[in-house]
């Protein structure tokens, strides 16, 4: 498709300019509406290439007609808006559920003499805490991706994640330097876990460090502590919320959203030692 067959006529001169634009990176992709002839509108979807033939430079350009793309994303945000709304009313009357479960709970300990009824109504109450958690949880998971992911300040995301998490004595040094992370707006949650992961887990440690360096593949976050470390069997299936961990399972599903890598090598006995890896392109230096 030729672009002066993209109609109204600023269309075309919208289109022009934004392939000068973007042409300095070789390539570029893009949406446009045409109008056609009797009137109706579509979007198109307009793939651009720099090509070099004859000492010269050119763009060549292609074309698609996506309005059944676009429907059918229209359908699915619209199926996802029925979705959360029914899982937020459910959680919401499953919450209120819970409450009165643990009043009652409350009341009955009041009324009963056996230590074994006693016993029994004490692990009624932390299961009915347990489905709390639970359902806490999946309103959290449901945040994800819901906002376009952003550039965030790195040190400052993490220092907001960790603030208020008790450290119970545990020393924290934290040095990111100057770099900003292409990431969803839960990275900040991301750090939070990470920190009660360590408090949670470490049992004897005494020191938090969050520190970064420059690879070749990119820009490698370490989060580590000096407490009693994972073993090798368990250094994967400590992300698995199917085993219950859940706070671990929520950071990779967080960093994955725009395609950061986490993986845990500490040394069993020496501590944990999170490496979080921010592919290049996803990390830059802090414009502040």
């Amino acid at each position: 498709m030729n672009l002066r067959d993209i109609e109204p006529p600023q269309s075309a001169a919208m289109v022009t300019s934004r392939m000068e634009s973007l042409i300095q990176s070789g390539e570029a992709v893009f949406e446009v509406a045409q109008i056609a002839k009797d009137g109706s509108t579509h979007p198109i979807e307009v793939a651009a290439r720099v090509v070099t033939i004859g000492g010269e430079q050119l763009v060549v350009s292609f074309a698609r007609n996506i309005t059944d793309r676009k429907k059918m994303e229209e359908e699915l945000r619209k199926t996802n808006i029925k979705l959360n709304l029914l899982s937020s009313i459910t959680r919401h009357d499953l919450l209120n559920q819970l409450s009165a479960v643990s009043g009652y709970v409350v009341l009955a300990k009041e009324k009963v003499r056996s230590p074994e009824a006693k016993s029994l109504l004490a692990k009624a109450d932390q299961a009915s805490s347990n489905m709390a958690h639970l359902l806490s949880f999946t309103k959290e998971y449901e945040r994800l991706g819901k906002a376009e992911p952003v550039w965030i300040s790195l040190s400052q995301v993490s220092s907001q994640g960790v603030r208020d998490v008790e450290h119970q004595g545990m020393e924290l040094k934290v040095d990111l330097g100057s770099y900003e992370v292409y990431a969803d707006r839960l990275l900040e949650r991301a750090f939070h876990n990470l920190a009660i992961n360590s408090v949670k887990h470490s049992v004897k440690g005494k020191k938090m460090e969050i520190s970064c360096e420059e690879r070749p593949e990119g820009l490698v976050i370490v989060f580590q502590d000096d407490g009693v470390g994972i073993s090798a069997m368990r250094k994967e299936e400590i992300f698995e919320s199917e085993r219950g961990h859940r706070g671990l399972f929520l950071v990779r599903s967080i960093l994955d959203i725009t395609g950061i890598r986490i993986k845990e090598n500490g040394v069993e006995g020496q501590g944990a030692r999170f490496e979080i890896l921010v592919p290049k392109g996803r990390y830059r230096p802090s414009s502040v």
